[in-house]
């Protein structure tokens, strides 16, 4: 079993708020794996809704392909398959925690932006905060050095993070 991260953004106004609010080019990210048999699947977590998956990643592919202006970006994390394993285990777990509104993401993204203490609800997870605990169960933690705290964790810090841990992999 292989475990990745994939970062989504799109055109819409959300997306753009979001991206303009955390500096990033991402909006979204959740947890895949590809499994032994071929398949692969996703967890993430949704605004006004909850921990979710395992979805079809072709799910995630058919509603990047709808609009041309969507992408999403998938890195595989160094992980083996008994920490692989755990992550999913992790997502399993963390299945049906609740997200936050709209109203409360937009709180906590501008608090970050201007500095300001990070008004966050222990018990809702956004979609960076559920990825940042999940794979740290595998050995990868995709907190700033440093911190200990998951809720600081935005898309685009999580994908610059994996990218450094990728580039560590590699070099």
């Amino acid at each position: 079993m292989k475990t990745w991260l994939f970062f989504t953004r799109s055109e819409d106004w959300w997306s753009l708020l979001i991206r303009w609010i955390t500096r990033s080019q991402w909006a979204h990210m959740g947890v895949g794996f590809s499994l032994e048999d071929g398949t692969e699947w996703y967890f993430e977590a949704l605004i006004s809704h909850d921990v979710s998956g395992p979805r079809c990643a072709g799910d995630l592919e058919r509603w990047v392909r709808k609009h041309r202006r969507r992408a999403y970006e998938m890195i595989v994390l160094p992980c083996d398959s008994a920490a692989s394993q755990r992550v999913w285990d992790e997502c399993i777990k963390l299945q049906g925690v609740a997200g936050y509104s709209k109203k409360q993401l937009l709180l906590m993204y501008l608090a970050m932006r201007f500095g300001l203490p990070v008004p966050n609800d222990p018990a809702k997870l956004v979609c960076s905060e559920f990825a940042s605990r999940a794979v740290i169960m595998g050995g990868v933690d995709l907190r700033e050095p440093g911190s200990v705290s998951h809720d600081e964790v935005t898309p685009g810090s999580a994908y610059l993070r994996a990218m450094d841990l990728k580039g560590k992999e590699h070099g």
